[in-house]
């Protein structure tokens, strides 16, 4: 892993050098006035690809798409105020679907940030504008403040509920040259549950005779659809995708029941259920009825309960949660005799 450095450099080559540490290989953006200095550093740096759009509004959408296909942070870069309402609508996206999107914006001359002057791109307040669909946000005004605020980025981007950040740099903070101390690069965290809550979770799947998994994007964006599959297959449970939850399970396997959108034909499925266990989705859709215990594992505490009152938690990322809550149900009971033929 690459050590701290300090070097002199401008802000621009600081930007770019951070984002090289942070493996980002792909950046996509629009040039605009204020953010010039840090193109030319883009220019010179050959392992990070800049693809430039025709408009602001692709670059958060590419950036989205490009961080669920790889399961790396997507990185878009746009100047200021217009640039970033153009940006807004992929990074809601982005934010409603938890999917780790960095949005890089400039800002406009830095002494002149909130005092209405009529500058180009001026608008008040950008960070305002951006914290609704933005998990955290920061400016840097200054070069030497660069590669932490990149830094942050990336370790909020990939811990816990992975949904979009923004930071933001008035073009002096990108032109000016200083002494710069580099970071070493953000790790990807992945944390299980609390010991207590698996434990309340296998209580329930333990005696489970027709269990239901209702698997989520939160199981996609987790990469965790190999423990979902194992954890399925040990308690032959029937699997349900949300739409963005496709791909988590596959759908040849006879365990997979179906998508859980308008769909009556799993009705009698979900009544008859004795558990249901909700993986990595806001448990929108079909009503279960409400005597079926529910256990909802998700990695934000915030989303459970607010469709079923009664869950019982699990706050954890998915991948290593579901491994857990496995070896805790091999202690408990064999594995379920198939039930593949019947769902």
């Amino acid at each position: 892993m690459p050590q701290p450095i300090t070097t002199r450099m401008t802000g621009g080559q600081a930007l770019v050098a951070q984002l090289v540490r942070e493996g980002v290989t792909h950046v996509f953006g629009l040039p605009g006035d204020q953010t010039m200095h840090a193109l030319d550093a883009f220019y010179d740096e050959p392992s990070i690809r800049f693809v430039t759009t025709r408009h602001e509004q692709g670059t958060t959408y590419l950036a989205d798409g490009y961080a669920r296909a790889g399961g790396r942070p997507g990185v878009a870069f746009v100047v200021p105020g217009v640039g970033v309402y153009n940006a807004g609508a992929g990074l809601a996206t982005a934010f409603a679907s938890s999917s780790p999107v960095v949005l890089i914006a400039g800002q406009v001359n830095r002494d002149g940030i909130g005092r209405h002057l009529g500058l180009l791109h001026e608008i008040d307040d950008q960070l305002d504008l951006v914290r609704p669909i933005t998990a955290w946000q920061r400016r840097a005004l200054h070069a030497a403040e660069i590669p932490e605020t990149v830094h942050e980025a990336f370790a909020r981007v990939q811990r816990g509920r992975r949904q979009p950040v923004e930071i933001e740099m008035p073009p002096e903070a990108f032109s000016e040259a200083a002494e710069i101390r580099l970071c070493a690069p953000a790790e990807s965290v992945r944390e299980a549950a609390d010991p207590d809550e698996i434990t309340r979770a296998a209580d329930l799947l333990a005696g489970a005779e027709r269990p239901v998994i209702w698997a989520g994007g939160g199981v996609v964006l987790g990469d965790a659809t190999a423990e979902l599959a194992e954890l399925a297959e040990f308690l032959q449970a029937a699997v349900v995708t949300t739409r963005q939850g496709k791909g988590g399970f596959d759908a040849r396997n006879p365990l997979y029941a179906g998508t859980a959108w308008v769909n009556q034909r799993l009705r009698p499925l979900l009544d008859d259920a004795d558990v249901v266990l909700a993986v990595g989705t806001h448990l929108i859709g079909h009503a279960l009825p409400a005597a079926t215990p529910v256990v909802h594992l998700d990695v934000d505490r915030a989303e459970i309960g607010i469709h079923r009152a009664d869950a019982v938690p699990v706050v954890g990322d998915a991948a290593p949660t579901l491994a857990a809550l496995l070896a805790e149900l091999r202690t408990r009971r064999d594995p379920a005799p198939s039930r593949g033929e019947q769902i």
